[in-house]
């Protein structure tokens, strides 16, 4: 199962297509074998000239991003990162670097997503987050298409579900619904209209109950 923490600063309003931009047509491909190079092609955009398809390429994350995750984080969320539910959960324990993934525009990293393994009762998960994109490369759908590869990687690993915190009108077009109210607990406040999933497996998200641990503390492996 996936779980994943996003806001409207560093995810939502990166996918809306102003100025008369357009990725029409355009499907998020699977994840194949790993390391595959997965090209993202759009066609126009008002800020940004014209790309080929070889000019944003999304790749499984390596340890040589993590200096650049860590500022496109900074950039889209700010200090206050550090006071979230999510937050709180990766402190316990790594995250799940071969289901993260970035993408790189010119060689930089323009856009990431990652995945944490955790644990609620009996139920097992990923945390899928933070998800965030530069704000030049906002409003083009990086952001839903790092979501597709996460998810199809996600399923290939044999994960239950993808849950996450976010918005509903975001994330309900990829799949997304709300959790039951109180089923789960996080750490931090989280309002619970945000607390969304979107099942893998089927009975998946009903085995998650309680608190939301990082799965290292619950002292069973995933």
């Amino acid at each position: 199962m996936l779980v994943a923490e996003t806001s409207q600063i560093g995810d939502a309003p990166d996918d809306p297509v102003p100025g008369g931009a357009t990725t029409k047509g355009l499907k998020a491909p699977g994840l194949g074998q790993a390391g595959l190079c997965l090209p993202f092609t759009f066609r126009h955009h008002r800020n940004l000239p014209i790309m080929s398809s070889a000019d944003i390429l999304y790749l499984p994350e390596q340890p040589a991003h993590d200096a650049e995750i860590d500022l496109i984080n900074e950039e889209a969320f700010g200090p206050g990162r550090f006071t979230r539910a999510a937050y709180k959960i990766r402190e316990g324990g790594p995250h799940e670097r071969s289901l993260s993934f970035v993408a790189l525009h010119k060689g930089e990293v323009i856009g990431s997503v990652r995945m944490t393994w955790i644990a609620a009762g009996k139920g097992r998960a990923l945390l899928l987050g933070p998800l965030a994109v530069r704000p030049a490369f906002k409003n083009i759908g990086i952001g839903r298409k790092l979501v597709h590869i996460a998810v199809d990687a996600a399923r290939e690993a044999g994960a239950g579900a993808v849950v996450l915190v976010g918005d509903a009108p975001y994330y309900g077009p990829l799949g997304f619904q709300k959790i039951p109210y109180g089923q789960i607990v996080m750490p931090r406040p989280v309002d619970p209209e945000r607390l969304l999933a979107a099942e893998l497996q089927e009975g998946a998200v009903a085995e998650l109950g309680g608190d939301v641990i990082h799965a290292a503390l619950a002292g069973q492996s995933v």
